[in-house]
């Protein structure tokens, strides 16, 4: 009984570690470094050094699958721990470039409220530990209290307390994909700090770092890109 758990969390953290893996090509591009990256992630970080990050997860992840096929449970869950500690790392840093840690630090938070204690917060203003970065989306807290507590909740109660404390949607997003990233948005959840105006129209992204990467391109690019992404 207690083997067939353990295959199962190496089957769970190994989905996870492949997911990564997988998304290395585009990593070592400069694209799609998390949320809070978009195209603005490129650097001139050597691709060995932002690679290292997933080969040591796939070393951690090979580790416990041999250990369990030894018989070793103990060194099995050590290696899970491990791999889990460094999916954790990568997804802390949002990214592996700078440029995109940057991005993730300067944007502001969606929620001009507390989503635990309904406090009122700055979004531009709220300390890194307050701080917790949720489907592309920036939330603040009022205190290290909340941000367990936000933790341990699921998704579907992370939407509905996130929901509460957003400030007024912007109606009328044109564009159901991201102009940048290509990736499917919902038109009528974008938050106003992911939206610019091009040409009478309000135009969503999903991530802070699609934006700047957005203000950098020519009208006429500009309008190639949102025909795309309609």
């Amino acid at each position: 009984m207690f083997g067939k758990r353990i295959v199962g969390l190496v089957t769970v953290v190994a989905a996870a570690g492949l997911l990564m893996i997988g998304a290395l090509p585009a990593a070592l591009r400069g694209a799609g470094c998390g949320a809070g990256g978009g195209a603005a992630c490129n650097d001139d970080k050597p691709a060995a050094a932002k690679a290292r990050p997933f080969l040591q997860l796939d070393q951690k992840l090979a580790a416990a699958e041999k250990a369990l096929k030894g018989g070793d449970q103990k060194a099995a869950l050590a290696a899970l721990a491990e791999a889990r500690a460094r999916i954790a790392e990568w997804r802390a840093s949002g990214a592996v470039c700078a440029k995109c840690a940057k991005a993730r630090k300067d944007a502001k938070a969606v929620n001009f409220k507390c989503p635990i204690m309904l406090n009122p917060i700055n979004p531009a203003k709220v300390p890194d530990n307050l701080v917790r970065w949720y489907k592309g989306q920036k939330v603040g807290f009022c205190c290290a209290g909340c941000v367990p507590k936000w933790d341990a909740l699921n998704d579907a109660q992370r939407d509905a307390k996130l929901k509460a404390v957003l400030p007024k949607q912007i109606r009328g997003v044109v564009n159901k994909r991201c102009p940048i990233m290509g990736r499917e948005i919902d038109p009528a959840e974008v938050p106003p700090n992911l939206t610019r105006k091009f040409q009478d129209r309000t135009v969503g992204f999903c991530c802070a770092g699609c934006l700047p990467a957005w203000d950098k391109l020519t009208s006429s690019e500009k309008a190639e890109k949102l025909k795309a992404a309609m």
